[in-house]
């Protein structure tokens, strides 16, 4: 039986006024020292690679799905979802085909796509819909759908996130004359509901502020919060899943250098119910590089808590550049731009241990 929960409708005209009176701040409000690597507690990655049979030729995004099942899209026509069994990547099956026909893709985003419980969210264009599947040990298994506002040049997208069932979040796209930086969208709802979190005072305008401000976000499980980060300022912003602020953090970090000439600090993201685990960048040297280059960019895990305090962070001898979490094992697992037929495997059940007993 699918695990979605019913739509919980948002009496949406009072939030929109609500949120339009809530002061939205201008400027980070409080600083935090980021924590100092240590070099010694670079954490060491388990390889899988895979025959013939899993074919992985381009994995785009991965979710871990009911703490069974790693589920890798691989960007193809077909054969676009490799599903493994955890903890060990068991190959079980590949599924999903792009085409015109029944249970067929004709506009599916090959960026991202969400997970919650046992079933994923897949996000189509044209139409604008979110489709959503039960994953089982053989297939998947379409259980609803539920329209969303159509794809234009307002909405970034590939931004889309899930927050909880009746809310999904988005950045504003290249074209978008707003002072807000996020969308609020309803399932099932044909127009943006609100909107949220007001960008940085800046004279830029339209695809160069959009470019600037970079971001990435993520929703805490329960449903309540939200934080955001930049790829290329050291801020994070937390708010409630309601659009209101909570704090604007500035972070204090002598690791951080310059890549293609500007700050590159943070990518990828995910979160549990206690922490949101971040993927940092860092230069072997002084140089300036490309991130093409990946060579000289070294990666390391932040972690942060739900108050925007960090807990830890190590080195990964990898390039995890998209990961996800596994609560359940203690694992983070995660590919590289590399190789892109290798899934890489971290051991960090040790991060969970070490915040539990520092707290009691």
């Amino acid at each position: 039986m699918s695990s979605i929960p019913k739509i919980l409708f948002i009496p949406v005209f009072a939030l929109i006024l609500w949120i339009r009176c809530t002061p939205q701040p201008a400027a980070p409000d409080i600083e935090v020292e980021a924590l100092p690597i240590d070099e010694d507690q670079t954490l060491h990655a388990t390889v899988f690679t895979f025959d013939e049979e899993v074919d992985l030729i381009n994995p785009t995004f991965l979710r871990i799905v009911n703490e069974e099942y790693l589920v890798v899209l691989d960007g193809r026509d077909e054969n676009l979802f490799k599903v493994f069994r955890l903890p060990d990547l068991e190959f079980l099956y590949s599924w999903g085909r792009m085409g015109p026909g029944p249970d067929e893709f004709q506009s599916l985003s090959s960026q991202k796509f969400e997970a919650i419980g046992d079933t994923v969210i897949l996000r189509s264009a044209f139409p604008a819909k979110l489709s959503y599947y039960t994953v089982t040990d053989t297939a998947f298994v379409l259980v609803d759908e539920r329209t969303i506002p159509e794809m234009n040049m307002q909405i970034a997208y590939p931004s889309l996130t899930r927050i909880h069932d009746s809310l999904f979040v988005a950045s504003y796209g290249l074209f978008e004359q707003t002072e807000f930086e996020y969308a609020a969208i309803v399932p099932g709802l044909d127009e943006i509901q609100y909107n949220f979190g007001k960008y940085p005072e800046t004279h830029l305008e339209g695809r160069e502020k959009f470019e600037k401000y970079l971001k990435m976000f993520v929703g805490k499980p329960d449903g309540s919060r939200i934080m955001a980060f930049y790829y290329g300022y050291d801020q994070l912003k937390l708010f409630q899943s309601s659009g209101e602020p909570i704090r604007w953090v500035q972070i204090s970090d002598p690791y951080h250098d310059l890549v293609d000439g500007e700050a590159r600090f943070r990518g990828f993201g995910d979160a549990s119910g206690e922490y949101i685990f971040i993927l940092g960048f860092h230069l072997t040297n002084s140089a300036e590089v490309t991130m093409d280059d990946l060579d000289s960019i070294r990666f390391s895990l932040e972690v942060w808590d739900w108050e925007g305090q960090p807990v830890h962070r190590v080195m990964l001898d990898r390039q995890a550049m998209v990961f996800a979490i596994s609560e359940r094992y203690g694992m983070l697992y995660g590919f590289s731009l590399d190789d892109n037929s290798e899934i890489y495997r971290f051991d960090i059940s040790h991060l969970f241990g070490d915040h539990q007993q520092a707290e009691s």
